[in-house]
């Protein structure tokens, strides 16, 4: 969700936000580079209302939506050319936390926690909601209330549809899933090349990750042997002997060794000069 500021203004109209209003959160898939500075950020319903380009705006953000639920967060529960309806993974409860309704030509979810739909489908949806985006919602969720009329139908959908869970991630697959819904229009985009985009950007986040990976095991591996050195260090300062401080260079058994967990470094303090160094910066004199 965009960061709201006392601040904060309406991304159309430049005014305050002192009138009811949304906010989207990230860029979708489907984004034209002249509307990707509306996105991730606050939105008066009255000015989308009479926004030329609210529906090519809010059909970006219900295609995003639609395939993240397609392809496995949660479970799509229906979906039609003008809306879908769909719920958060399950929790420890076994029901999801949330249900929620996108609709495709206003970029507004319709939110609702799992427990409280009756009342939410029964009418609270309007709260916060006035004018065309009202009127836009109220249409909708006569259509919901076909398919979920209450809590009981939500979990009878909810069991239906994750009985049999479907892993699929091609924007390819759906790109032909959403022809179900919008038919020709739905390939006015190429998928083929956004999939190749996605494998891309999958493949560069794995090989960040086997550099990080490799960056973590070259810093407990450091961790390791200056802590071997430190208990080492910290046994010769028990038994009399003295160190030489790496900061003040000054030979003394004024030392103080602290001790850390295995994927802390261990130090000593120096009571010469107040300053700590690790066992791999100190000096294993004879």
């Amino acid at each position: 969700m965009a960061l709201i500021l006392s601040g904060s203004t309406c991304v159309l109209c430049g005014q305050a936000l002192d009138r009811p209003y949304t906010a989207t959160s990230g860029v979708p898939l489907l984004s034209p580079p002249r509307l990707r500075g509306y996105y991730d950020a606050p939105l008066h319903f009255d000015c989308l209302a009479t926004w030329k380009d609210r529906e090519e705006f809010s059909r970006g953000r219900f295609v995003s939506a639609l395939y993240s639920h397609w392809s496995g967060y949660g479970t799509l529960l229906r979906a039609t050319p003008g809306w879908f309806l769909a719920c958060g993974p399950p929790t420890p409860d076994k029901f999801p936390y949330f249900a929620a309704v996108q609709l495709a030509d206003w970029s507004f979810s319709l939110y609702s926690r799992w427990r409280e739909w009756d009342t939410y489908v029964g009418g609270d949806f309007r709260s916060r909601l006035d004018g065309p985006a009202l009127d836009a919602a109220e249409a909708t969720m006569a259509e919901v209330r076909r398919e979920a009329p209450s809590r009981e139908a939500l979990e009878a959908l909810f069991a239906e549809r994750s009985a049999h869970p479907v892993a699929r991630q091609s924007l390819v697959e759906f790109g032909d899933y959403l022809a179900t819904l919008w038919g020709e229009a739905a390939y006015r985009m190429d998928w083929r090349a956004l999939e190749q985009e996605r494998q891309a950007a999958e493949r560069d986040r794995a090989a960040q990750a086997l550099v990080s990976e490799e960056q973590q095991r070259v810093r407990a591996q450091a961790i390791a042997l200056s802590n071997e050195i430190a208990r080492r260090l910290a046994a010769k300062l028990a038994s009399g002997a003295r160190l030489t401080c790496p900061r003040c260079h000054q030979r003394t058994h004024q030392m103080r060794f602290y001790e850390q967990p295995p994927d802390t470094r261990s130090y000593f303090v120096c009571k010469l000069c107040g300053r700590s160094f690790s066992g791999a910066e100190a000096s294993e004199d004879p």
